[in-house]
């Protein structure tokens, strides 16, 4: 862990950008409350910018899924490490709750749409059977 907070502290210092799970590994999108280990915040001093990520998967009306995405930036405090651990805990589980949010109502007017789905899932199903029984 060590190793890896440090080679992503040298990124930053190089101007790189660094993903990470904040959690210190990948979570299931709904579990709450977010636990956020304290690398997120040791890395977050060292970072010019923080923005802050979250995709939402969705099964609307279709069998393929929507994804989601949103990003915000954020400020942590000039506080006590805990506190800004504090505070991007709560920022991210607000992002999160956001976009879930979003996905559930259906409101995509502030997202951009990146791809377009070309066939429903069963024509393509229904091609793939074909192919495998030829």
């Amino acid at each position: 862990m060590k190793q890896s907070l440090q080679y992503a502290k040298e990124r930053l210092a190089d101007g790189s950008s660094v993903w990470m799970f904040p959690q210190g590994e990948e979570r299931h999108q709904e579990e709450r409350p977010l636990q956020l280990s304290s690398g997120a915040t040791h890395l977050a001093k060292t970072a010019r910018s923080i923005s802050l990520f979250s995709f939402y998967y969705s099964f609307g009306h279709e069998q393929q899924p929507d994804v989601y995405i949103r990003t915000r930036a954020i400020t942590l405090p000039a506080t006590r490490a805990s506190e800004q651990l504090r505070y991007l805990t709560d920022a991210m589980t607000r992002l999160y709750d956001d976009v879930r949010t979003d996905a559930v109502e259906e409101r995509v007017e502030s997202y951009c749409i990146l791809t377009t789905r070309k066939e429903p899932l069963p024509v393509k199903t229904e091609q793939w059977l074909r192919a495998i029984r030829s």
